[in-house]
């Protein structure tokens, strides 16, 4: 089994329980395999194919941010011992043992989390729509969703529905994640002219930019 495959059970398993998930989500301290979402409460997944002193540590480094953290691997044939077991439920970590048929199928023992009341961090500014299906929970590889993407297809939904608008019009139009406009405004418009961001182009006029979808009309 594949650690993405793993993770694919695990984001099975907790649509099934009614929560929204998002993968390979960027925090203050690495990625998180899976982020699930249900009203208020945030639940952070770590998934590996061993059980190990890393993978707890990683959960734990997770806690000042979820209101749930759990850890994800495959079921041991020797169970659990009691010292990971202890370690598990003294940090408030929560284990999700998957088992997976020879025939097809599987099955996921879970062992609940601790709630933690107090989160620190503004969910509604770290989970985007791309989190949900740019990289799949469990990969290695880079390509994951971050800020900076979000806000590039952001500026392309704009443009693309207001052709010809100005850089004052987009910065004012689309949610972005830089610290204020001025600063929005001065970088995007420098990666958009060195062709950075895809699908999109300016065109000078004088001292005046517009910009437009890259190689459209001029509406």
């Amino acid at each position: 089994m594949k650690e993405t495959e793993l993770a694919q059970i695990i984001l099975e398993h907790l649509q099934a329980e009614g929560w929204e998930t998002w993968q390979e989500v960027t925090l203050p301290l690495g990625r998180a395999d899976i982020v699930a979402k249900s009203g208020p409460l945030v639940w952070v997944v770590e998934t590996k194919l061993s059980l190990s002193l890393d993978l707890i540590e990683q959960a734990f480094c997770r806690l000042p941010y979820a209101h749930l953290v759990s850890i994800a691997v495959p079921e041991r044939k020797n169970g659990l011992r009691n010292f990971t077991r202890r370690l598990l439920t003294d940090a408030g970590i929560g284990l999700f043992e998957v088992t997976v048929y020879v025939g097809g199928g599987s099955f996921v023992r879970d062992r609940s989390p601790s709630l933690h009341r107090k989160v620190n961090l503004d969910w509604t500014r770290t989970l985007c729509d791309g989190h949900k299906t740019a990289l799949a929970a469990g990969s290695k590889a880079g390509g994951q969703w971050t800020p900076f993407r979000q806000t590039c297809a952001e500026a392309l939904r704009f443009v693309t529905a207001n052709p010809g608008c100005d850089p004052k019009q987009l910065i004012e139009g689309i949610k972005h994640h830089y610290y204020n406009n001025v600063s929005a405004r001065t970088s995007l418009i420098r990666r958009i002219d060195e062709g950075i961001i895809p699908g999109l182009e300016l065109r000078r006029e004088g001292r005046r930019i517009k910009i437009f979808p890259k190689g459209g009309g001029d509406g």
